[in-house]
């Protein structure tokens, strides 16, 4: 069976602390799975796919330092 995405994704929400990860984690997971996204084949192509996918569901890059608030 070939793994998807969303297995990666696949953590449950206890293991967050900070508040609103669960939600967006939940939001990532089933965004992948909407597209039916493959597991990219390197780590490079995994982290730039991840970075993208967080911008779409947010708004803002991964990479922004300031705070930021997301309505949904």
């Amino acid at each position: 069976m070939k793994r998807k995405f969303a297995d990666l994704l696949a953590v449950p929400a206890a293991t967050w602390g900070a508040r609103g990860d669960p939600y967006l984690w939940e939001e990532l997971r089933l965004l992948t799975i909407e597209n039916n996204l493959p597991l990219p084949e390197s780590i490079e192509n995994l982290v730039k796919q991840l970075y993208s996918l967080f911008e779409e569901l947010t708004g803002h890059s991964v990479l922004e330092r300031d705070w930021f608030f997301v309505e949904k």
